[in-house]
């Protein structure tokens, strides 16, 4: 396929030389319209090609569609990177959702808690402590879960 693409590319390159010859009109005694490459009489009307454009009159539109290119190309990023934060913001998330149901499951099923003071000795929660700090992690779950 490639192959086949090169050479017909290479073949328009060929065939596009005859083309920047001369054109002749010329009328035939019947009134009938002919072209060729040929004069054909004084009454032939010549056409002459049309110049290839100037490298340098491209130059703008070579740039803006450089610009725009460069453009689309930086949008395309931003949009790769935004995905990316989504991402890892969904990870980090899922991520503190585990945890706090993993705390939460395991605040339901301890019998005693306890924290630890200054010393590092055990100071067992009340009743009332161990209440607000269930509903401190059920809160945390909720958060992170989201209801899930």
């Amino acid at each position: 396929m490639k192959m086949t693409f090169h050479l017909l590319v290479a073949l328009c390159g060929l065939l596009s030389q005859p083309l920047a010859a001369e054109i002749h009109r010329c009328t035939a005694a019947d009134g009938g319209v002919m072209f060729s490459d040929v004069p054909c009489g004084e009454e032939a009307t010549v056409f002459k090609p049309l110049k290839p454009a100037n490298p340098a009159e491209s130059m703008p539109r070579d740039d803006k569609r450089d610009r725009l290119l460069r453009a689309f190309e930086e949008e395309r990023q931003l949009e790769r990177e935004r995905v990316a934060e989504e991402k890892a913001e969904r990870a980090r998330r899922d991520r503190k959702c585990a945890e706090a149901k993993d705390d939460l499951r395991v605040m339901k099923q301890a019998g005693r808690m306890y924290d630890l003071d200054k010393d590092g000795n055990r100071v067992y929660l009340s009743d009332a402590q161990r209440a607000e700090a269930l509903r401190d992690t059920q809160a945390a779950a909720a958060h992170w879960c989201g209801g899930k």
